[in-house]
């Protein structure tokens, strides 16, 4: 009886052993997993990695909408069309320091910001407001260019639309470029009719021929299309809402690059470049 019972003892500590050694194996970590897991981490940040991607690139692709002088421009130097203007020289400026080519993407104004937003383009380099609203979807560099609005006319309508109470008094049509901070400041002028489209140059084809009365655009811009068109002028009397700093727009979540063309900016306010480069921008505007 007592070697029965000595047998049954054995099998239950057997039984035991064997019970708490499946357990103990599968509390173990797995380390196989875990290493995939860190593996597969480490490819996603570097995919991610905006900056790392450009450099290895080895080009900064910016996007812009190149109808807006002094800033953004087509001009024809030495027989070849090219795109030239303010931000132009601080694109060249930002890929200088980071070590790479710039490649410009010219596009519509709002596919700009489109494309900040779903991170195609590197950045968006176009007379771009900073705002709140725009921040939701999309990270901003340093301020570089302080801005603010001016109404584009008929020479003989100087001083007749040049703030938001005239153009409601006299229920005009107001031009403005799709997806700017221009078409938001006269969204809530009560009385007027608001003519939005993509492109700025046929806006102006619009002014001049009398469909609409007056446009809004950013105060050297309006200086430099009446330059270009001897029937229009700057009306900059009036004041108009709307923050109006200039910024570099780039893909959300991309801190490094921002903190790098912060440096670049920084630097070129030092050493009074920012201003040199609007100038440049100023002159080849204006010359032919």
């Amino acid at each position: 009886m007592k070697k029965y019972l000595a047998l049954i003892l054995v099998g239950i500590l057997v039984l035991g052993l064997v019970a708490c050694n499946n357990n103990a194996a599968s509390n173990e970590p797995k380390e196989t997993n875990k290493s995939s897991e860190n593996t597969a981490e480490t490819k996603v940040a570097s995919g991610t990695s905006k900056l790392a991607m450009i450099k290895e690139s080895g080009k900064l692709v910016m996007g812009t909408d190149a109808n807006y002088p002094p800033f953004d421009f087509h001009k024809m130097i030495d027989g070849k069309d090219q795109i030239v203007g303010f931000d132009i020289l601080l694109g060249e400026a930002i890929a200088e320091d980071l070590g790479v080519e710039l490649e410009i993407q010219d596009m519509q104004f709002a596919a700009v910001l489109a494309a900040m937003e779903t991170g195609i383009l590197d950045v968006g380099i176009g007379a771009i407001s900073k705002t709140e609203e725009r921040a939701k979807t999309m990270d901003f560099s340093d301020i570089y260019f302080e801005s603010s609005h001016s109404i584009l006319v008929k020479k003989d309508d100087v001083g007749k639309y040049s703030n938001p109470e005239k153009l409601s008094a006299e229920k005009a049509r107001v031009g403005v470029q799709t997806a700017t901070i221009q078409e938001e400041a006269v969204s809530d002028i009560e009385g007027i009719e608001i003519v939005s489209i993509t492109s700025v140059p046929d806006l102006v084809s619009q002014l001049k021929s009398g469909y609409i009365d007056a446009m809004l655009l950013e105060n050297t811009v309006a200086d430099m299309y009446a330059a270009a068109n001897d029937d229009l002028a700057p009306d900059h009397s009036g004041e108009f809402p709307g923050e109006s700093g200039i910024a570099v727009a780039i893909p959300k979540g991309n801190e490094d690059l921002v903190a790098e063309i912060n440096k670049t900016i920084q630097k070129l306010k030092a050493e009074g470049k920012i201003e040199e480069f609007y100038q440049k921008g100023i002159e080849l505007s204006i010359t032919d």
